[in-house]
């Protein structure tokens, strides 16, 4: 997806965030695992798939913000890159879908 220059800096300060997470594990021994992963434990092992979803419908639940599922703004970001492009190849080669799914779900025959 397109980084926008808001969320350039939340990538940056994650990546600061990791940097600093690997003196702790170097010091005391403890393996830091590198998976390249933008959310992840302080040794870089990756959280529960559940964990950002379940976070996000607490903040939501906090913000008092209508009811929303993190993978939600999946689909806005969807809505929005197809109504700023018209391009549904482009927009499902970004999301990692094939046209051929994307076609099924709608109920085109390809």
């Amino acid at each position: 997806m397109p980084i926008t220059e808001v969320s350039l800096r939340f990538f940056l300060r994650q990546k600061e965030i990791q940097e600093q997470q690997k003196a702790p594990c170097r010091s005391s021994g403890t393996p830091y695992y590198n998976n390249d992963l933008v959310y992840a434990k302080p040794d870089g092992s990756p959280y529960r798939r559940d964990k950002l979803s379940n976070e996000f419908g607490q903040v939501v639940r906090r913000s008092g913000l209508p009811h929303n599922r993190f993978h939600d703004l999946r689909h806005a970001a969807a809505t929005n890159m197809h109504q700023l492009t018209g391009d549904y190849y482009t927009v499902s080669e970004i999301l990692g879908h094939t046209l051929e799914g994307i076609a099924k779900s709608l109920g085109f025959t390809t």
